[in-house]
């Protein structure tokens, strides 16, 4: 980065890899979408009665 000779790019590919050691990089923004780019579905379980838990818990081998 000190060096006057090498090219401009160079150094500014240095100052960047110091600046992120430094630093970190900055945060990159992530949008989550569900099915169809809709929003993403949640089950809230304790809402359900019994009747309606079974079948969600049959899925994984559970039996009320």
């Amino acid at each position: 980065m000190n060096d006057e000779n090498a090219p401009q790019a160079a150094r500014i590919s240095a100052a960047n890899a110091l600046l992120d050691r430094g630093y970190g990089k900055p945060q990159q923004a992530v949008e989550l979408t569900g099915e169809n780019s809709g929003p993403i579905a949640t089950n809230t379980y304790r809402d359900l009665t019994d009747e309606e838990l079974a079948p969600e818990l049959a899925k994984y081998g559970i039996k009320l």
